[in-house]
């Protein structure tokens, strides 16, 4: 009887693609999108196409936040979600993104590793230090956006 009441009152997880029915979610998805085809253009030597994947990717990862502060009806569950996998796409877009065009554009040229690495690296200790301190001005927003740095380079 005790195990009944212990299955009664467990709460049921939601699941993954439930959180994809939510417009901001769905918004930070097409800026992976976008970054996933602007690494695809930069492999091929499409540059200019690389560069406009970037920007769609930039624009969705304003919206996101955006449209998530306008709705009200969120729960608890799909902020943390969405922060999390904005976090996760952010690193795709401007870390991982960025190194390949850089890559991609030096003909993958051993010389050009330590430029990716850093470019990536940068990436990866931005969005940790901003994952674990936020901003201290919640009013301002003061990233370091590396594709303003890797779309002078085209």
């Amino acid at each position: 009887m005790n195990d009944m009441h212990i299955k009664d009152t467990q709460v049921t997880q939601p699941s993954i693609i439930s959180f994809v029915n939510d417009l901001a979610n769905l918004c930070s998805l097409a800026g992976l999108l976008s970054a996933v085809l602007a690494i695809y253009f930069a492999i091929v030597g499409n540059f200019p196409a690389a560069m406009i994947g970037l920007v769609w990717a930039v624009f969705f990862d304003w919206s996101d936040g955006n449209i998530a502060r306008r709705m009200k009806d969120r729960t608890d569950e799909q902020r943390k979600f969405g922060g999390q996998m904005d976090s996760l796409i952010d690193i795709v877009s401007f870390g991982i993104c960025p190194a390949v065009v850089l890559l991609s554009y030096g003909d993958f040229s051993p010389w050009f590793i330590p430029g990716a690495f850093l470019i990536a690296a940068a990436g990866v200790l931005r969005l940790s230090y901003f994952n674990v301190f936020g901003l201290a001005d919640k009013s301002s927003f003061r990233a370091w956006p590396l594709i303003i740095t890797v779309s002078s380079w085209s």
